[in-house]
């Protein structure tokens, strides 16, 4: 019976977060930030190529702050700081 309900079959974490990110919308867990940065900054020669930043407070006393041109690499980067 629950089979029939569109919640029943959800999305992998990764895809989810992409999701979100092509949407628009910035991803923080605990310290750790993620963002697509096309929705802040205007870029000169091809806005739609994307480049997600991941960002986090703290580590080693210094920040992290690294851009991505692959979606699967910056989720991956980013659920792996947020452990």
């Amino acid at each position: 019976m629950k089979d029939q309900f569109w919640e029943a079959e959800l999305l992998p974490v990764i895809d989810y977060y992409k999701k979100v990110l092509l949407d628009g919308c910035s991803i923080q867990k605990g310290d750790v930030e993620i963002c697509d940065l096309r929705f802040y900054h205007q870029r000169k020669y091809d806005p739609n190529f994307p480049r997600i930043q991941v960002y986090k407070k703290n580590v080693g006393r210094k920040e992290f702050i690294k851009n991505y041109h692959n979606f699967e690499e910056a989720i991956s980067k980013f659920i792996s700081l947020s452990k």
